[in-house]
């Protein structure tokens, strides 16, 4: 009988009759054992995994179940809005039927008008005084007044502007300090005199009433606000607690715009509120200096409030162990509960940043001259020297210095981001000394020496730009953050 099986066939008999085996239901013992050992292989694998990789270990799986858990229904987007009818509304309509917004622009449109007839009125009652007063035949000299006495002045110690208002130019607002200031150069009574000007003024300021509005009604206390879910934000830099990050940061912005009313609801909040000390949290020491302590310091030194003094102190005291480093430059994150600090993993083997640790001076330096404590401006001081003494490769800073060695990382140079804000800081430190810091002036100008000869490039198209340099290797492109370069071309 002919077979279709190409390799032979194993037959039993019993009886004399063949039985065709249908496979084997058990395996062999060496079968066996190779199961075993893959099995054995793939738990140790597993266990191996969970315990000795930081990036599985428990913990970090139940953050992330955790960070999942408090998103809630923000990983979806919400449904688009719709009428009575189940339509959905465009984008027009929605704008058009939201009694807020509706009330707001009215209340805009009437302050506008307002203000054009205020100063309408003005310059008329101008040109009818003018044509009452005679001519004088001779121009006679005059005897010259003193200026008004400026808001702002100089300490002829460490030139850094304070606020010396007196205090019957003052304004007190509840708890609050409303300084007088001049509206600017081709003002009047704080408004511009060119309507081109007022107009592009109001429609800022409308946008900055728009974004506030809206923070304070589906946000207020949170960090940020997500727009479109319309919920408050207190993850990321700041860690999960709400610390009121636009509260602190945007209160100077109000204060110039203006915005009394709104002004005064920040401050409350900042003198009742604003805490950091039960924030569990890492959080960034860069962000925390630029927003909080130099929102805080903004607003006091504008206003002579001792509040913004006081909670900028109190704030700028928890940042101060993260300077407790070989070498005192400071690590990038801190729990401000604990006290402990670090560096991103992801840094030039856990190096600190140059456009972090080098942002910090404008503020500490500030902060004080007006606590008359030394401590800040020390920390920053040691910073300056360190960069000040140790030798550049080819001139240039690279981004990443090791907090406990005191030497560089990874040769990446940048004027970009990593290290932007260091040489703005440099320019404004200069600014911030009534031109006397020498030291400061000279490494910005070293600093760009270098860049124009190592980094400056020109396109194709006859553009210039900044490339960024990688141990001597240029990488071309030009990011945002590196756009500032161009002020060094006025100094």
């Amino acid at each position: 009988m002919a077979t279709t099986s190409i390799l032979p066939t194993y037959q039993r008999y019993v009886n004399g009759i063949p039985i065709i085996s249908t496979g084997r239901k058990t395996l062999r013992l060496r079968e066996k054992y190779v199961v075993v050992l893959i099995l054995v292989s793939f738990i140790t694998i597993c266990i191996g995994t969970v315990f000795f990789l930081p990036e599985f270990r428990s913990s970090s799986i139940h953050s992330a179940y955790m960070h999942i858990r408090d998103a809630g229904s923000d990983l979806l987007l919400p449904p688009p809005p719709q009428d009575q009818e189940g339509n959905v509304l465009r984008h027009n309509d929605v704008n058009n039927n939201d009694p807020h917004r509706l009330v707001d622009r009215a209340k805009l449109i009437e302050k506008i008008h307002q203000d054009l007839e205020k100063e309408r009125q003005k310059n008329l009652k101008e040109n009818q005084d003018k044509a009452q007063v005679e001519k004088p035949q001779y121009n006679e000299p005059q005897s010259s007044s003193p200026p008004p006495q400026n808001v702002h002045s100089r300490d002829a110690r460490n030139d850094l502007i304070i606020s010396n208002a007196a205090d019957d130019t003052a304004n007190l607002i509840g708890n609050d300090i409303i300084r007088d200031h001049p509206g600017g150069p081709g003002t009047h009574g704080g408004e511009p005199s060119d309507p081109v000007t007022r107009e592009r003024r109001n429609k800022i300021k409308e946008m900055t009433k728009h974004a506030w509005d809206n923070y304070v009604r589906y946000a207020w206390g949170e960090n940020e606000l997500r727009p479109i879910s319309k919920r408050g934000h207190s993850a990321g830099i700041f860690g999960k607690s709400a610390l009121g990050a636009t509260i602190v940061d945007g209160l100077d912005t109000l204060y110039i715009m203006g915005f009394i009313d709104e002004y005064k609801m920040g401050r409350d909040w900042i003198a009742t509120s604003l805490s950091l000390d039960q924030s569990n949290s890492e959080i960034s020491i860069f962000e925390t200096n630029i927003r909080f302590v130099g929102g805080l310091l903004s607003c006091y030194a504008m206003t002579g409030d001792v509040m913004f003094k006081e909670k900028a102190d109190q704030i700028a005291q928890k940042l101060l162990p993260a300077f407790n480093t070989p070498t005192g430059i400071p690590f990038a994150l801190i729990n401000l509960k604990t006290g402990i600090s670090k560096n991103y993993a992801w840094a030039s083997s856990s190096s600190s940043i140059l456009a972090e640790f080098g942002t910090l001076h404008l503020e500490f330096v500030y902060l004080s001259h007006i606590t008359g404590n030394p401590v800040y401006k020390e920390k920053v001081d040691n910073i300056r020297n360190i960069l000040y003494k140790m030798d550049k490769p080819q001139g240039l800073y690279p981004n990443y210095l090791n907090p406990k060695t005191g030497r560089w990382g990874q040769h990446h140079m940048s004027i970009g981001a990593l290290g932007d804000s260091f040489y703005e800081y440099l320019l404004k430190a200069w600014f911030q000394s009534g031109n006397e810091d020498s030291q400061a002036r000279e490494m910005y100008d070293t600093a760009i020496e270098a860049m124009e000869s190592k980094l400056l490039q020109t396109s194709k198209s006859g553009l210039k730009y900044f490339a960024d340099m990688k141990y001597d290797r240029l990488e071309h492109k030009m990011d945002h953050l590196a756009c500032f370069a161009g002020i060094y071309e006025l100094m």
